[in-house]
């Protein structure tokens, strides 16, 4: 069972804490750095007109600071929208690009999950975490394409298929279409969105070890990737709460709790408290400058 009630503990874990690697911790903050100049290249990479990157780069920053103080990320979202009107670029074109990120986001972190998945699958360091099968795998998928089979077959669920979810996939692939004329931009859409991916993951990876875990990395990542993804869904600013209970239950798993909690609490550290103050300072230079 994951003791949730140490984390109310806070000065065993400040205790914890003392003991962790000052190398890793650094390596974790330039980890989570990473992630906004990433989310920076990913977000211009869907906008089809050429906006700078320096200032897009305040406006990631200052969106952050929205995503902590509005739940489901939509202080985020209304700010990027905001800031490329102020730019020039169209309301339809601003929602579109913003969109359209998220949806890459979303396939990249899917496919990492499913790439990891079969990497943990083939080794042995799994601790008492049961890994599916490549063989499991497939009939999952093969479940899922057969209920998308059914969808199409009945017509009251094709009937909503046509009228909810095909014009949404549509505009997506036109949108996509669009970037795809450019090859530079379709590699910073993609290629940002899984570096921002990547880059947590790294700053997971380094929390974990400054204070010494020993998990194989396939499982590592498997574990974060399902753990964030179950926070990303919590309805909380940044997931807060939510973030910190399925990382620690989900790294409690195949590490002891004395290793996890403070491992968790410096990668909250360094990704979401400390870029609070950069992110209040870039919003409110860009409302200065009238760029919002």
């Amino acid at each position: 069972m994951v003791p949730f009630s140490q984390l109310a503990d806070v000065d065993n874990i400040w205790e914890q804490s003392r003991d962790g690697s000052i190398p890793w911790a650094l390596a974790a903050v330039g980890f989570s750095l990473l992630t906004y100049a990433a989310a920076t290249a990913s977000l211009l990479g869907a906008i089809p007109a050429r906006v700078r990157f320096a200032p897009s780069l305040a406006a990631q920053l200052a969106s952050s600071f929205a995503n902590r103080v509005t739940p489901a990320k939509v202080g985020g979202v209304a700010t990027n929208i905001r800031y490329f009107q102020k730019q020039g670029v169209p309301t339809a074109v601003s929602v579109t690009a913003v969109g359209l990120n998220a949806v890459v986001g979303a396939i990249v972190h899917i496919s990492l999950t499913l790439a990891f998945l079969l990497l943990a699958s083939r080794t042995d360091n799994t601790g008492s975490l049961s890994v599916p099968s490549p063989r499991t795998l497939g009939v999952a998928v093969g479940a899922i394409g057969l209920v998308f089979l059914v969808s199409v077959a009945v017509p009251r669920l094709r009937h909503l298929m046509s009228a909810h979810v095909v014009p949404q996939l549509r505009a997506g692939m036109e949108a996509v279409r669009t970037i795809g004329h450019s090859p530079v931009r379709l590699a910073l859409l993609f290629g940002g969105s899984a570096v921002i991916t990547l880059a947590y993951l790294g700053a997971m990876a380094a929390s974990l070890e400054a204070f010494g875990a020993n998990i194989s990395f396939p499982l590592l990542a498997l574990l974060f990737l399902t753990g964030s993804a179950v926070a990303n869904a919590a309805p909380t600013p940044g997931g807060l709460g939510a973030a910190e209970a399925a990382l620690i239950a989900a790294f409690s798993t195949v590490e002891e709790a004395e290793i996890v909690i403070p491992a968790v609490f410096l990668y909250r550290l360094v990704t979401f408290w400390l870029p609070i103050l950069p992110g209040w300072l870039a919003l409110a230079a860009l409302r200065r400058a009238d760029a919002i």
